[in-house]
């Protein structure tokens, strides 16, 4: 099952370091967004793991509808709007989840 609470679970998958640091290199050198595709061409990397390598990078690489580019290297107006969607999600899943968590009180009363 594919399951997209994975994104976050705090299990580094093997090597996840060495992406990371391989993303930061390739982001760093280029100095601008970086298309997922782009990373599939270069190094096999499915959209799912650079999400991934994203999420493991400790907040040092931002990813956005652009690709992905350094925290640091992103303009405010990039920053805000990565920054926002990512804060937009997680409220909805709280949301969701709280919501399910009353179904399931429902359903045990």
């Amino acid at each position: 099952m594919n399951n997209q609470l994975d994104l976050f679970s705090q299990k580094k998958p093997k090597n996840m370091e060495a992406c990371v640091q391989r993303m930061k290199v390739e982001l760093r050198t280029a100095g601008t967004w970086i298309h997922a595709t782009t990373f599939n061409h270069w190094f096999g990397w499915s959209d799912r793991k650079c999400r991934m390598i994203a999420e493991h990078s400790e907040g040092h690489i931002l990813g956005g509808n652009g690709g992905y580019i350094l925290t640091v290297h992103a303009t405010d107006d990039e920053f805000a709007e990565c920054n926002g969607r990512i804060r937009s999600q997680g409220e909805k899943m709280v949301a969701r989840a709280d919501r399910e968590r009353d179904v399931r009180k429902g359903a045990a009363a």
